[in-house]
């Protein structure tokens, strides 16, 4: 069983198609809909705000390109993630990180 929790009066709903790992954890005033999955680890907090809501087919392009990049993201790692000693201060020419991802209020402007 999920860990569920209400919060100042708010009890989590959840569709019965939805998927909640018994790892993950949902919190106050949230809603799940239909055939959502949320993996081991997540933590879903309702407690400051509401959250879950329809998403419309530009949403779902825009979380299908997120997606893509987390698919990507192993092979980059196993290519370029190596052990360090952290630098002291930021060396004068250092590059700039290469932007792949807006966030989707980046999208809508």
């Amino acid at each position: 069983m999920a860990n569920i929790f209400s919060f100042d009066g708010f009890i989590p709903v959840i569709h019965e198609s939805a998927f909640i790992h018994p790892n993950a954890t949902v919190t106050g005033n949230v809603i799940i809909g239909r055939d959502v999955y949320v993996g081991p680890g997540a933590a879903i907090r309702g407690d400051w705000g509401g959250i879950v809501k329809d998403v419309s087919d530009e949403m779902l392009a825009w979380k299908t390109d997120g997606t893509a990049l987390y698919q990507a993201l192993p092979a980059r790692l196993h290519a370029t993630l190596h052990a360090c000693e952290p630098l002291r201060e930021v060396p004068s020419g250092r590059a700039q990180q290469q932007l792949s991802y807006k966030t989707w209020r980046e999208t809508q402007s």
